[in-house]
């Protein structure tokens, strides 16, 4: 009995920790921010917690220059306080950044290999400044705004999904390619809406586009479509949203057949719901379309079709695979309401 309580005891220990560093002498990065310097390197802006006796808390931020292999020696000398990234809930891209996917790689492999950094940790890209997006962010609120704001809104962002540290790496990997939600912030409002497309070619996905692919993605359950019909506005919610995809060859051309099912469910009864149906169907698919129309212009195979065929039918991958293969693939969307 004795010895289980010290094992107890122990691991206690080890999992609460017998820190040095006390709380007022650590600053809690909430938000980074990584652009590219044009002087090499990267200008990384910190925003983070700082304990307040008054208020609990104060939000500063600063921005320093610095290689990913000297980053940790550029932010501990940069402050008296230590900082500490055991809570940070975002991590902010700048149009530099995005534009390279190289830099990209480097950035996610480099926060993932931080041991204090949760691979949850949600990413996000700006078409522009991201230590101006950071410092808008932090200046307006304390820097957990992006955690909140996803966390209230799981079901309720129509425009934009949750990417993590942990998915964006698994699609890079897999897809080589990847769709990062757009926020933009100025000094009265902080919005999330849209998307940066990251493959051959940097491109921007609207909102219609983005909605169209968390359609793809199954993404889509909790979401609302509004349908116009004999002066009427008309409301439905998300219920359900499956994807079925399906491969064959069609004279020597690679085809796809993207299926939705969607299940909706009305705000209030209508008396023609067959018509409406119809309606809603005829949207859902025009958003896919145009999400798969911006994709193979950019030749950007977020969707992981390259990857889910060669998983399934690796033959009918080797006879077509190529670097174009993503954007001569013929692809049909259904949607089933």
């Amino acid at each position: 009995m004795k010895k289980i309580i010290f094992i107890l005891f122990f691991l206690l220990l080890i999992f609460t920790g017998c820190s040095s560093v006390e709380i007022e002498e650590r600053n809690f990065v909430s938000t980074i921010g990584f652009d590219k310097s044009p002087s090499g390197g990267y200008l990384i802006t910190l925003g983070y917690i700082v304990p307040n006796e008054e208020n609990m808390y104060n939000t500063e931020t600063k921005t320093i220059n610095a290689n990913l292999s000297t980053v940790n020696d550029k932010i501990i000398s940069s402050d008296k306080k230590q900082m500490y990234f055991g809570h940070l809930k975002s991590i902010i891209l700048g149009k530099s950044i995005v534009e390279d996917k190289k830099s990209l790689e480097e950035i996610l492999l480099f926060s993932s290999a931080d041991n204090d950094i949760s691979m949850d940790t949600i990413i996000l890209a700006c078409d522009g400044s991201a230590e101006e997006t950071s410092k808008s962010i932090c200046s307006v609120n304390n820097g957990m705004y992006i955690w909140d704001f996803y966390k209230n809104n799981k079901n309720g962002i129509y425009s934009s999904f949750k990417l993590t540290l942990a998915e964006a790496i698994k699609q890079l990997d897999n897809n080589g390619s990847l769709i990062i939600p757009k926020i933009f912030s100025d000094e009265n409002r902080t919005k999330t809406d849209g998307g940066i497309i990251i493959g051959n070619n940097f491109d921007i996905m609207n909102n219609d586009e983005m909605q169209g692919y968390m359609y793809i993605t199954e993404n889509g359950k909790g979401k609302t479509e509004t349908i116009a019909s004999d002066g009427e506005i008309n409301t439905f919610s998300v219920e359900k949203n499956k994807t079925h995809i399906k491969f064959y060859k069609s004279y020597d051309i690679l085809c796809v057949n993207i299926n939705l099912k969607i299940k909706t469910k009305p705000v209030k009864k209508y008396t023609d719901n067959k018509k409406l149906e119809k309606l809603l169907a005829e949207q859902i698919k025009i958003k896919a379309e145009s999400a798969v129309k911006k994709l193979k212009q950019s030749n950007c195979d977020a969707l992981g079709l390259e990857y889910m065929l060669m998983m399934r039918k690796n033959g009918l991958y080797k006879k077509f695979e190529g670097e174009n293969n993503f954007k001569n693939m013929q692809i049909k969307v259904n949607v089933e309401i």
